[in-house]
Parts: C-alpha cells; sequence; structure tokens
C-alpha cells in the first residue's frame, strides 16, 4: 500500500496520506473496528522505523544474537521449526537451534510476506530463485516508500512480476492454506495497478483496490516480534 501510495502521490500530486486512504477505503472499513485511520497510517505506514534505511533479516538477527550466547525463546510471526519430534529432554547446541530455525524462517518467508502460510515442502536448494526474487521486491519496495522515482516504482511492478514466477515453478510444493493460484493472480493485479499508476490511470487503480479479492483479504505481516534469552547449554 504504501509503495503504490507513493507511486500516486509521484503521478497525481496528492499526499501519500490521502492516496493511502483512498487506497485503503474498501479494505479499512471491516477490518478497523473504531481505530481512526490516520492512527493507522501514522503506526503503519508513516512510522519511521519502516522508513528506516537498514531493515534486519530474521536469519541475521538469529546469527548475531547467537554470537552473544542468546537463543530465540518465541517470536510472531514463528521462526522456530515446530515440526520437530524427539525426546522432550534433549537440548539442542546453540548452533543446531540457529541452523533449524534459519531453515523454518525460509521456507516460510513467502508465507510472512503474504499474511497468511504459505510453506516450502521440497528442498531447500530448490527455494533459492524464490527467496532471491522476494529479497529483490522487499528491497525495491522499501526503495519506492522512501524516493520519489518513477523508475524505481515501475521496477516495483517487474519485481512482483518476477516473484510470481519464481513462485510458479514448482507450484506443488507449496503448503499454502489459500488458493495459490488465486493469490499468484492477486499478485499480478498488484503489478498492474503500478503500471496504471505510472500511465495516470486512476480508474484501474481504484478498481484493484475496491474489486481484488487477493487484496482485500491480504494484510501482510509488516512488523516482526522477537524474544531472546541467555543460552542455556
Amino acid at each position: 500500500v504504501s509503495a503504490l501510495a507513493q507511486t500516486m502521490s509521484l503521478v497525481f500530486g496528492e499526499s501519500h496520506e490521502a492516496c493511502s486512504r483512498a487506497l485503503m477505503e474498501r479494505k479499512w472499513k471491516p477490518a478497523s473496528g473504531r481505530r481512526p485511520f490516520r492512527a493507522w497510517y501514522v503506526d503503519t505506514l508513516a512510522n519511521p522505523f519502516a522508513r528506516y534505511p537498514k531493515q534486519v533479516a530474521p536469519a541475521v538477527l538469529l546469527a548475531k544474537a547467537a554470537e552473544s550466547k542468546f537463543s530465540l525463546r518465541a517470536s510472531v510471526p514463528s521462526y522456530r521449526e515446530g515440526l520437530r519430534v524427539g525426546w522432550y529432554r534433549e537440548r539442542l547446541s546453540l548452533s543446531d537451534e540457529v541452523a533449524r530455525s534459519t531453515a523454518h524462517e525460509l521456507r516460510a518467508r513467502t508465507g510472512f510476506a503474504l499474511g497468511h502460510q504459505c510453506f516450502w515442502t521440497g528442498p531447500l536448494e530448490e527455494l533459492a530463485s524464490a527467496t532471491r526474487a522476494l529479497d529483490a521486491l522487499l528491497k525495491t519496495l522499501h526503495a519506492a516508500i522512501v524516493t520519489s522515482d518513477a523508475d524505481v516504482c515501475r521496477a516495483v511492478a517487474d519485481a512482483v512480476r518476477a516473484w510470481v514466477d519464481a513462485l510458479s515453478k514448482g507450484s506443488e510444493r507449496w503448503l499454502c492454506d489459500r488458493d495459490l493460484a488465486s493469490t499468484l493472480r492477486g499478485l499480478r493485479g498488484l503489478a498492474e495497478a503500478f503500471d496504471a499508476a505510472l500511465r495516470a490511470d486512476r480508474a484501474q487503480v481504484m478498481s484493484f483496490a475496491r474489486d481484488n479479492p487477493w487484496y482485500l483479504g491480504t494484510w501482510g505481516v509488516p512488523v516482526h516480534f522477537a524474544l531472546f534469552a541467555r543460552h542455556a547449554p
């Protein structure tokens, strides 16, 4: 929403908040409760931490914590592998904990970005292209949020399409709680919305924001929380 609103602001000369409100109008009403839109906007889209130039990837955070002998205790979304079966008294080494959590986060990262379960069940080496495509998309989205550059905004649409192409390969390996084909159609609609905004086609952008089922039902996981404690050997 923030990157698309930034693109609209650049093209139409309106404030980022006004463009965000237009994009969120139909999506906001059933989910807002009593919270004013501006309060959500200030906390989420205008939050300076969301625009901070350096974002820390979970794998890096886990590794850095381990260097200081801290291990993960809990996180939202969950970085911890929850499917492991073993003796309840067995304690893993800190390096094994980090390796397992890092692998789990890689498999779950697509779901973190989409805001619903989308877990890779195949070999990790076959996930590399989708991981690279998602990382490139996130970097491009962040660049679009903090700059007013049409070329950067255009690059977002290309990055979304590249991610869709990567997700389409080996689609039977994704374990999702929503239809993956519908999700990919929604993502293609997002790329088309960026294209429409850049050519000043407000009607198509608003059609996406009002009528695209994937967009209306997706919130993502923009903020992660993690709790660490000193590792007991």
